[in-house]
């Protein structure tokens, strides 16, 4: 979160466009909804389907 943040701010003092709240918006989506993405995939290593490659 505090990256993104620094990215948002970052693209706030250069391109002076609201557009930065698309940024905040994804970085509150990715961390509440993919971060169990990785975890899962580590427990499932060595299976063939989606998500673990």
């Amino acid at each position: 979160m505090v990256v993104s943040l620094v990215y948002v701010l970052y693209y706030l003092r250069s391109e002076r466009s609201w557009d930065f709240v698309f940024g905040i918006l994804y970085a509150y989506f990715s961390f509440f909804a993919l971060t169990w993405i990785f975890p899962y995939a580590a427990l499932t290593l060595r299976a063939r389907g989606w998500l673990t490659r």
